[in-house]
């Protein structure tokens, strides 16, 4: 049988997205169903024959078991400790976030005094002021923990790290003790270098060579980093197989100018590939591409042909070790590209085969032209390949897809595996002090030319297209068609599906944007900020963090809206600046806003009394001056949005903190933002809209 770790790694991968999705009840109903089935498919012999059905249905029973262990022995007593308060003992392992007035910390609490309380586990710590401790120096501190999440999905991929808790500390007192373990050198080393590039290349551009060769995003400024968001092209700044390429490329070139043993190389390489993925964070991205390079470098060193799929299967049932990694938007998609890239060749070589056999060899000028259509065709085939892939992923996590990436990783790929390596060689030009001015000046320009074509790329109207709601139903029958063919290795059956897919995904893309466009959408957020869209104008109320920021912002780009009308309840917000400017938002309601900040073009307006306003045809708002606008109704067509005390009733939805209150019953919005749909015959629906913390 072929690729016998293929079949066992997208088997528990696959599995372990639906363990992850339904009840925990349900867990052990379905581990017996599937034992059943499993061994169902070793008695019958047309199955037993192939072993590729028992294979795939042993690694759904084994992801089940695995599930159920780590739930129950390590998620399950971290749970325990929710509205808990504690003494605790704890050492920060990464960079503090810093979002408005809130502190986001990864720690390793090494003790916590509460019975039956997990100990040596991973938690996020959230503060309203900066905790004074150096990375990796012991604190003992009063804390109390809540738990992140109900399941892996809600806890917006925390449980895909193994951080089941979060925290908030009520007192602290540092310790003169240090914890020297292994990462806490890489610890400085990283820090060292995202301080070396940004201080001295500056501005986003040094912090996008920091976040190409240590991952850390942080310095980015919001216009940056949503603009990479929003293109479709973050992909650049996680740190992942392409960065890993550059690094291990360029250090196998030097080794072979050296003449430097086969065999010492690869061992090199693995120590490299080790140390590089410890340094950004063992992120899952670079942890798979890290397996996959290891396995080709083995399969080197005995002499061994490996293959690819393979060796994406080994490095896929590695990361299912942690069952909730399946969660992870970035594992999601980095898997999902690799399988892509390893397809599109074969799509590619049709294309190239057929143009080398149209046009012969003419001149030496014509062969160049001709080649550099190749590079551009098959560099098109493998971005189009990638994008359609990737759609199950970016349905599932954002609800829309960048049309543009396509044709912008054609020219952002080959930069970004420049600036990867232009970066490694500034930060040692600068701690050498070796020319370190001209690659200063070579890095910000490279950099300030893929931070300019992002840019330019989102000045587009249709840079995003959204999913709609029936793309849930396409995808999910393309993706059985796909297993099927997989399972049962059906070449054929592959083609048929990979043709169905393409077809499907752009039908239902354009019946989509034609048929949703007429409905009103309000798009509701956990801390009670909201966005309403009708007829391409939008009301935004409430917007103050970067999440806010990011949500709101693609929400509306994927919907060509502008903003007629933008509120706010705070003094100053720079996020609600931000997205007036970029929206081109004709009015600001606020009690106290700086209208110095805007563009001449808004007009601000001062509350001080009650307030009616209407944005499109069918939204209206109206609310009186309390101490925060607590009194305020949002009318879609005859659907009320109430954010004062009220239950909600079939015409009446009631939104607070955490929850929204409508007919159907209740929405718990810390599981993700919500999305209500109104149509033209006033019934309306929700669906959840997953939004990512990066």
């Amino acid at each position: 049988m072929k690729r016998v770790f293929a079949h066992i790694g997208f088997s528990c991968a696959v599995s372990l997205l639906v363990l992850n999705v339904v009840s925990v009840s349900l867990l052990p109903l379905i581990t017996v169903g599937v034992a059943v089935v499993f061994i169902t498919s070793l008695l019958l012999p047309a199955f037993r024959k192939t072993m590729a059905v028992p294979l795939c249905f042993g690694a759904a029973l084994f992801s089940c078991i695995l599930f159920l262990t780590v739930y129950y022995s390590a998620v399950a007593p971290a749970m325990l400790l929710h509205g808990c308060e504690a003494d605790a003992s704890f050492y920060i392992t990464n960079v503090s976030k810093k979002d408005e007035s809130s502190f986001v910390y990864t720690a390793t609490a090494v003790r916590i005094l509460k019975n039956g309380a997990p100990q040596n586990i991973k938690i996020r710590i959230t503060s309203d002021r900066e905790l004074y401790a150096e990375a990796y120096q012991l604190v003992n501190a009063k804390m109390k923990f809540y738990t992140l999440g109900k399941s892996a999905f809600s806890s917006y991929g925390y449980w895909g790290k193994g951080i089941y808790l979060n925290s908030r500390i009520t007192s602290y007192e540092t310790t003169d003790k240090i914890v020297n373990i292994p990462m806490h050198y890489l610890y400085n080393l990283r820090r060292d270098i995202i301080y070396t590039l940004y201080t001295n290349v500056r501005g986003d551009e040094g912090a996008l060579s920091a976040a190409l060769i240590t991952g850390d995003k942080t310095l980015l400024s919001d216009k940056a980093y949503s603009d990479f968001k929003i293109a479709g092209v973050s992909h650049l700044m996680a740190v992942s197989g392409l960065h890993l390429t550059v690094v291990t490329g360029a250090l196998y070139f030097v080794l072979r100018k050296l003449r430097v043993e086969k065999r010492a190389t690869a061992v090199c390489l693995m120590v490299v590939t080790l140390l590089f993925s410890a340094m950004t964070g063992f992120s899952i991205s670079i942890v798979r591409a890290g397996i996959m390079l290891c396995v080709m470098l083995i399969a080197s060193l005995f002499s061994m042909r490996s293959d690819t799929l393979n060796s994406l299967g080994i490095a896929v049932f590695i990361i299912c070790l942690n069952p909730f990694a399946v969660t992870d938007v970035g594992a999601v998609l980095s898997v999902l590209s690799v399988l892509a890239l390893i397809n599109a060749p074969r799509l590619s070589s049709k294309v190239k085969d057929k143009l080398n056999n149209r046009f012969r060899h003419r001149s030496r000028a014509f062969d160049f032209a001709l080649n550099a259509v190749n590079y551009i065709s098959e560099s098109l085939i493998a971005s189009a390949v990638v994008l359609v892939f990737n759609l199950p992923a970016l349905y599932l996590f954002f609800g829309y897809f960048s049309v543009f990436a396509v044709v912008l990783n054609i020219i952002i790929v080959p930069l970004g595996s420049l600036s990867t390596l232009l970066s490694f060689v500034t930060f040692g030009a600068n701690k050498l002090s070796i020319f370190e001015n001209l690659f200063n000046s070579f890095d910000r320009i490279v950099n300030g030319l893929i931070l300019k074509l992002v840019s330019l790329a989102n000045e587009f109207d249709f840079s995003l297209l959204r999913t709609g709601k029936y793309f849930g139903v396409v995808l999910a029958a393309i993706l059985i068609i796909f297993a099927l063919a997989f399972i049962f290795d059906n070449k054929r059956f592959m083609k048929f599906a990979a043709v169905t897919a393409v077809i499907a995904v752009c039908l239902t893309s354009v019946f989509s944007y034609y048929t949703e466009k007429k409905n009103v959408e309000v798009l509701l957020l956990e801390d009670g900020a909201f966005a309403a869209v009708s007829s391409g104008e939008a009301i935004v109320n409430g917007v103050k963090s970067k999440s806010d920021y990011y949500t709101v912002s693609s929400f509306l780009k994927a919907r060509r809206a502008s903003i007629d009308t933008m509120i706010t309840d705070v003094k100053y917000s720079e996020y609600a600046v931000m997205l007036s400017e970029k929206f081109e938002c004709r009015e600001i309601v606020s009690e106290a806003f700086s209208p110095e900040l805007l563009n001449a073009d808004s007009e601000t307006y001062t509350v001080d009394s009650a307030r009616k306003g209407k944005s499109g045809k069918d939204i209206s708002f109206d609310f009186a001056k309390m101490k925060s606008f607590k009194l305020f109704s949002l009318n879609v067509r005859d659907t009320n949005f109430s954010f004062s005390k009220n239950t909600g009733s079939k015409n009446r939805i009631y939104v607070e903190s955490e929850k929204v209150y409508d007919y159907n019953g209740i929405i718990d919005m810390r599981k993700g933002a919500v999305l209500y749909t109104v149509y033209d015959n006033n019934i309306y629906e929700a669906r959840r809209l997953n939004v990512w913390e990066s």
